[in-house]
């Protein structure tokens, strides 16, 4: 195994338990009742769902050399990239059918 992905292996491991945990709160949330409260803090954790899927995207893109220099279009073209499979380097990260833009 090419011991320089082994780190990002750790990492991408470390996000994924993160991410479920944080769905795992949403999925709390969704056995109270929708008031005011529960919206938002439905709305904190989509947001930090949101970050952790940006940082994991990040890290991978970051890794493979899929820099994105523009700044202004830089998360959409994240999300865009995280699409494609990049043969003998990288699989799909995300479904192109996730991406709605």
């Amino acid at each position: 195994m090419n011991e320089p992905i082994r780190p990002l292996q750790a990492e991408i491991g470390d996000d994924l338990q993160t991410i479920a945990a944080a769905y795992e709160q949403l999925q709390n949330l969704s056995r109270r009742p929708l008031d005011s409260e529960t919206s938002i803090l439905v709305a904190y954790h989509l947001h930090v769902l949101y970050g952790l899927f940006e940082n994991l995207f990040t890290r991978i893109a970051v890794n493979f050399g899929n820099h994105i220099d523009n700044s202004a279009q830089w998360h959409t073209l994240l999300l865009k990239r995280m699409t494609l499979d990049i043969p003998e380097i990288r699989s799909p990260s995300s479904a192109r059918k996730c991406l709605v833009i």
